[in-house]
């Protein structure tokens, strides 16, 4: 049965809101302590939890999820609504690799827009499982986003 885990920075503080527009950077990490299997995901962190954003970016820095000589792991990264919204069936868990919205992302995913309180999670997916799966890895990376409205008048 395929599990739901939680990055282990996954409840840090969100980067506060230094006005609309400013770039802000959110990390995640996540130790693989458990072999993934099909359909195992990864919350790596949350999207839009009380204010409105804007997804711009993402970069993540896989490592070799699949130790077998024949390595089938497959991944996606998306958030609740589509599991491979950004990053669709890539090969990155395979032997580890670096991945970005730039190079390597689902063309016009981005930016998205998240509205205040849509509860959302930027989500690692495996939908095909590996032969043998790692553990005592990590896999990191962040994203980059601004938060949307209008402009206060201070």
């Amino acid at each position: 049965m395929a599990t739901v885990y939680r990055a282990d920075n996954y409840k840090d503080p969100m980067p506060s809101n230094p006005g609309v527009g400013v770039t802000l950077t959110r990390e995640f990490e996540f130790l693989v302590g458990t072999a993934f299997i099909i359909n195992d995901s990864v919350e790596l962190c949350p999207l839009a939890k009380g204010l409105a954003i804007v997804l711009d970016e993402w970069f993540l820095d896989c490592p070799d999820l699949d130790t077998n000589a024949c390595p089938v792991i497959v991944v996606d990264l998306g958030d609740n609504d589509t599991s491979d919204k950004f990053l669709a069936a890539s090969d990155v868990g395979l032997a580890g690799g670096l991945r970005d919205s730039m190079q390597d992302g689902v063309a016009a995913s981005l930016p998205v827009s998240y509205i205040a309180g849509a509860d959302k999670d930027f989500i690692f997916t495996v939908t095909t499982a590996p032969a043998t799966g790692a553990t005592a890895v990590t896999i990191r990376g962040w994203i980059r986003y601004h938060f949307s409205g209008i402009t206060p008048i201070v």
